[in-house]
């Protein structure tokens, strides 16, 4: 079975399928070498990366589902595409050697066109049939046109592959296979390894695969998550959340499902995506928290290329911990010796344990602010400046409480110190 890939560029959406551009390679290439090894870039909607830049933008994923007559279904999505690749080579690992899934020569190539040899690629006879028929319903019906694997390279070449053209194949895996993007195995093994091998112009073979995935069953595919924090960004909060990034490959995640609890029943609450513009594998949701749901608890859903659902996470954010504060009061005192200001600051006892940290700065006779603290503990309730060193200037002094629901409440002080001769604050 074949499957779609995603290569950089403009994708053709016909009813629900996607008819990419062609594979990215240069044509007449003299010594290629292998098709992703050390490639000289990738391309990412239409504009070109290179190096480790552009590896950093390649991000394929592939997954497995075991089917009722005992075969296993691998569909594959690719963002990003190599310079010289023009197929992938399907490989399994059992013991340590990686073999062919079907002969040496089954490369499965992009594209939708009728002399597809899915018996070649591994595929039995009714299989075989029920894809061959399936090809010419949906030509018929007009939900997909022909295209050469020579013009998919050559529109991918041109447009790149978008992290968002492989959207349709997740939907209908069908259209999946029908365009280059699946295959499978009617002998699978459980804990085996499939990877994926690309296969340059000249027919040469990459020597490692450039993404992999193990055959376990669903409830082992479990995803860690941590680092949970909130952030406000123009007025909107977020939830975000980590996970290992070589998880993402290993399961093929594709997004999260989160629900939240509603009078003890969980109620699908929004999709969450992975963080596009952060290093490592970083999600987030919108709009975590309202005042109808003070003490919110959520369960996030992971969800493989197939939709499949993986084993969830729960986790409980409480007012106590996630709610914003009721006051916060700035005042200072100054040591008549040696001058020093000392700044103090005082919040509801009942808020102690919703603040990250504090952060304080300072400006002079309205100028820019300076940073004295970045970062104070929580329980601190003061801080002394000794930095001041002018007398007949006025001070403005700046405390922020970061919240760990994301906010912020900041409080301002303004001091006037008065000239040498007059002492005092």
């Amino acid at each position: 079975m074949k499957k779609q890939a995603f290569c950089g560029g403009t994708a053709l959406c016909l009813l629900g399928v996607i008819v990419t551009s062609g594979g990215c390679f240069h044509p007449g290439a003299a010594d290629e070498g292998v098709a992703f090894e050390n490639p000289p870039g990738v391309i990412i909607n239409g504009n070109r990366r290179v190096n480790e830049f552009g590896k950093r933008f390649f991000r394929p994923r592939m997954a497995g589902r075991r089917m009722p007559d005992g075969s296993l279904q691998l569909m594959w999505l690719i963002e990003g595409w190599p310079d010289k690749m023009m197929g992938v080579l399907v490989k399994r690992q059992v013991d340590g050697e990686w073999t062919p899934l079907a002969g040496e020569n089954a490369v499965i190539l992009p594209g939708t066109y009728l002399e597809r040899d899915w018996k070649a690629q591994g595929f039995n006879a009714e299989q075989s049939a029920f894809y061959s028929d399936e090809l010419k319903r949906c030509l018929d019906e007009k939900k997909i046109r022909l295209i050469s694997p020579q013009e998919q390279l050559e529109l991918a070449r041109k447009y790149g592959f978008g992290p968002h053209d492989g959207l349709m194949f997740m939907r209908n895996n069908l259209y999946a296979f029908l365009n280059g993007f699946g295959a499978i195995d009617n002998q699978p093994v459980e804990g085996a390894l499939y990877g994926l091998f690309g296969v340059g112009e000249s027919g040469n073979v990459d020597r490692k695969p450039f993404v992999t995935w193990r055959n376990l069953p669903l409830e082992k595919q479990v995803v860690p998550l941590r680092n949970f924090t909130f952030t406000v960004n123009a007025g909107t909060r977020f939830l975000c959340w980590e996970i290992p990034e070589e998880l993402v490959n290993a399961y093929a995640i594709a997004r999260f499902e989160v629900y939240r609890k509603e009078n003890n029943e969980w109620k699908h609450f929004a999709p969450a995506h992975r963080n596009p513009f952060e290093a490592g594998a970083r999600y987030q949701l919108w709009n975590p928290l309202d005042s109808d749901h003070p003490d919110p608890e959520f369960k996030f859903v992971p969800k493989n290329i197939f939709y499949d659902p993986l084993p969830s996470t729960e986790m409980k954010f409480p007012s106590s911990r996630y709610g914003n504060l009721s006051e916060l009061e700035l005042t200072s005192s100054r040591n008549e010796t040696d001058g020093a200001i000392t700044l103090s600051w005082r919040i509801d006892t009942k808020d102690s344990g919703k603040i990250a940290h504090f952060k304080l700065e300072r400006s002079e006779d309205w100028g820019e602010f300076i940073v004295l603290a970045e970062t104070l503990d929580p329980a601190e309730t003061s801080f002394t400046d000794r930095t001041v060193q002018k007398n007949g200037v006025k001070y403005t002094y700046k405390l922020t409480a970061g919240l760990n629901n994301g906010a912020r409440k900041v409080e301002e002080l303004e001091i006037s110190l008065p000239d040498a001769q007059q002492g005092g604050l």
